[in-house]
């Protein structure tokens, strides 16, 4: 269950891989006179650069975490078949025991009755545990889904927010008269803006909140299904031993 969560832990730390870009953008020239808009493009090309390769590492991070999280539901899947199948094995053997027990007419039926209970029982707890897993796992790639594609919007906003003020502070550099220092800050200006509202954006956007609630919903149809079987399981055991304790014809 905790290995379920680390992928989602994972895809919301890759977006804060785009922010550790950021701070750079602003730490742009801080020399007096023509040396702000000299320098400016090479600043707006680091920039760029930084940005475009902070992408990829972020679209490299999540295709990880995807095969990841494949990976581990296959496992996953893999040793719930091989506890499943051991489970089988027992079972049966168990039955092989009833069987050889049984001297009766009464008690060979109790124990054909016995075992059919049994194995309707297991292959409806199979069957409510599969859907439980299947309805967590489907909430999952939902909720990531819904998650990558809102930080997607607020990167391709951030990006947007950043061109435009390279945009502006290129042309006041290019006017006549133009005061570098007030371009430089109106620069630094717009790029923190557009940081806090990619933050903010990533903030509206967490997972945590639905990932307790999809992991509570499965733990509790798991909990009932188990408690079910319980009761079944238990109350086919008792209605055999009842059989087998009856006393015989020859003891009336």
């Amino acid at each position: 269950m905790q290995n379920r969560s680390k992928k989602i832990i994972a895809v919301v730390g890759a977006a804060s891989l785009l922010l550790t870009a950021l701070p750079a953008l602003a730490q742009t020239p801080r020399a007096q006179g023509a040396a702000f808009c000299a320098a400016f493009p090479t600043v707006s090309s680091k920039i760029s650069a930084n940005i475009a390769s902070r992408e990829q590492k972020i679209s490299d991070h999540r295709a990880g975490v995807e095969t990841k999280k494949s990976e581990r539901w296959s496992a996953n899947d893999q040793k719930l078949a091989d506890v499943r199948s051991a489970a089988d094995q027992r079972r049966m053997d168990h039955y092989e025991k009833l069987d050889a027990k049984a001297t009766t007419d009464a008690q060979k039926a109790a124990v054909a009755e016995f075992q059919s209970t049994i194995e309707a029982a297991v292959a409806a707890r199979k069957a409510a545990i599969d859907a439980a897993l299947a309805a967590y796992r489907g909430g999952v790639d939902s909720a990531l889904a819904a998650h990558v594609a809102a930080i997607e919007a607020a990167e391709t906003a951030l990006d947007s927010s950043v061109e435009v003020a390279l945009a502006k502070a290129e042309s006041d550099c290019a006017s006549e008269g133009a005061d570098e220092a007030a371009i430089r800050a109106a620069l630094q200006t717009s790029i923190k803006s557009a940081q806090d509202a990619f933050r903010a954006a990533r903030k509206d956007a967490t997972l945590e909140g639905k990932r307790a609630e999809l992991a509570a919903t499965r733990k509790a149809a798991v909990d009932q299904v188990i408690a079910e079987f319980k009761a079944a399981a238990e109350a086919a055991g008792e209605k055999l031993k009842a059989v087998f304790h009856a006393p015989s014809a020859t003891q009336e």
